[in-house]
């Protein structure tokens, strides 16, 4: 499922740049030309936020409560 990239360098070193080493192109087609579901809105977003944190907490609640 390889795509195009829709990245333009906007000047003549970010062009030199991206020739020799693509980094703002990867960042772009990482970051800004994501393909995302439709469905995907910021409640889903949050939800794995929440999630993650709740994770971190009782991990680490866990390792306070054996070295304690």
């Amino acid at each position: 499922m390889a795509h195009e990239s829709t990245y333009q360098p906007s000047n003549g070193f970010a062009r030199w740049m991206d020739e020799r080493l693509p980094l703002m192109r990867v960042a772009h087609d990482t970051a800004i030309n994501f393909p995302t579901p439709k469905n995907l809105n910021y409640w889903y977003t949050f939800g794995g936020i929440l999630t993650f944190c709740l994770a971190v907490q009782i991990v680490t609640g866990i390792i306070l409560a054996m070295h304690y």
